[in-house]
C-alpha cells in the first residue's frame, strides 16, 4: 500500500470528521470513543481495498490499528496540549512487519483540533513511569528537522527500532544523561536485563517539599496505586508507590508508611486520637484524590488500573478498587459524598 493513499484518503479527511465530532457533540468524549471511530474508519478504509485490517490484537499492541503494513497509533487528550506520553521505547509489543507508523491525536482541551504525523517525526523525548517511554510533541509534525530527538542521539528511528533492547538502552541511557548534564541526577540505569527499574530521577526528599506538592502526591499515588488503603497484612502494599514516586517524580520517601497513615497526615484536619488512621488521611486529600483523578493521563491510567475508563468513570472505578481493599472501612461511603 502506498504511504500516500492512507495519508490523502484516510488521515486527512479522518482528522476533519473528528473535529467536527469532538466539536458538535454535547457530550465530552472519552479516549475510548475517540479510538473506536478511529477504528471503525480505518476498517472501512481497509475493506473497500481488500487490504489485511488488525485492531488490538493483544493487550497494549503497538500500533492500535494496522492496515496492511501501516501502523496508526490513537491518542487523545482532554487536556490543552499537543504533547503526551507515547510507547514504551523498547517497543516490545509492536507488530511485525509494520514500515509506517502514523499518530492521529486529538486535542479536546482549548481549541479543539485532530491532526496527524508520522510517528518517528514527532518524538521529541524520552520520560520514565515504570519503564522508559517516547514522548511526542505534535506541534512538530512534518517540521521535524532539527527539533526530533534523532537529531539529537544521532541515529534515525528505524535504526534504533531495529535494534535489541540492551541497544536500545544504551542510547537512552547515553541521552539521558546529555540531557542531565549539569544537573544532580541519580541514575537508575544499569547494563544489565531489569529494564523495568531502569529509570533516571533527580533526588529529592519528600519531607523537604511544600506542604502543597506534598498532598498532591499523596493523591496522585493514592488514585494510581489504590492498594496503599489495603491492610498491614499486604506487604506489598507500598511497593508500586514506592517506585511511582521515584520514577514519575524523582522523590524519595524513606517512611512511605508515614504518607499513608501516620498520626500527622490523619489528625491534620482533626486532632482528635482515635478511629482508622488511613481513613482519616483519605479524607484529609479529598479535594487532591478528587483533582487527581481528572488530571492524570489516560495512559497513566490505564498504566496502573490495567483499563482506562471514561472521566465520568474514574471515580466510580477507584471507589470500587479501594472499596475491594480497604479494611475497617468502606471508602464509597466516606468519600466525595
Amino acid at each position: 500500500m502506498e504511504l500516500h493513499d492512507i495519508e490523502t484518503d484516510l488521515l486527512q479527511p479522518l482528522c476533519r470528521d473528528l473535529e467536527s465530532l469532538l466539536a458538535n457533540s454535547s457530550a465530552r468524549i472519552s479516549s475510548v470513543t475517540f479510538e473506536e471511530v478511529v477504528a471503525e474508519r480505518a476498517k472501512e478504509f481497509a475493506k473497500a481495498r481488500h487490504l489485511p485490517f488488525m485492531y488490538k490484537d493483544r493487550p497494549y499492541a503497538f500500533p492500535d490499528i494496522v492496515i496492511d503494513n501501516v501502523g496508526i497509533e490513537v491518542k487523545f487528550t482532554n487536556q490543552d496540549t499537543w504533547r503526551g506520553v507515547a510507547n514504551s521505547v523498547l517497543e516490545s509489543s509492536k507488530v511485525k512487519d509494520v514500515r509506517e507508523v502514523y499518530v492521529i491525536y486529538g486535542k479536546a482541551g482549548g481549541l479543539v483540533a485532530v491532526r496527524w504525523a508520522k510517528y518517528k517525526d514527532v518524538i521529541v523525548h524520552v520520560r520514565t513511569s515504570h519503564v522508559p517511554r517516547f514522548e511526542i510533541d505534535m506541534d512538530l509534525g512534518d517540521r521535524a528537522e532539527g527539533k526530533n530527538i534523532w537529531d539529537r542521539v544521532g541515529i534515525s528511528y528505524d535504526e534504533f527500532s531495529a535494534m535489541d533492547p540492551k541497544a536500545k538502552m544504551r542510547i537512552i541511557r547515553d541521552y539521558a544523561r546529555m540531557k542531565a548534564r549539569g544537573h544532580r541526577v541519580l541514575w537508575w540505569l544499569p547494563d544489565d536485563d531489569e529494564l523495568d527499574t531502569a529509570l533516571p530521577a533527580e533526588v529529592r526528599l519528600f519531607q523537604e517539599l511544600e506542604e502543597s506538592e506534598k498532598r498532591r502526591l499523596r493523591a496522585e499515588v493514592s488514585i494510581l496505586c489504590p492498594e496503599v488503603v489495603s491492610g498491614g497484612r499486604n506487604r506489598r502494599k507500598y511497593t508500586r508507590a514506592a517506585k511511582l514516586l521515584v520514577a514519575r517524580y524523582g522523590v524519595v520517601a524513606p517512611q512511605l508508611r508515614d504518607l499513608f497513615s501516620a498520626g500527622s497526615v490523619a489528625l491534620r484536619g482533626d486532632p482528635t486520637r482515635g478511629g482508622n488512621y488511613v481513613q482519616r488521611a483519605m479524607v484529609d486529600i479529598e479535594k487532591e484524590l478528587e483533582e487527581a483523578l481528572l488530571r492524570l493521563s489516560d495512559e497513566l491510567i490505564l498504566e496502573f488500573w490495567g483499563d482506562s475508563p471514561s472521566f465520568k468513570d474514574r471515580k466510580r472505578t477507584w471507589l470500587a478498587k479501594v472499596d475491594r481493599l480497604a479494611v475497617g472501612w468502606v471508602p464509597s461511603e466516606v468519600l466525595f459524598r
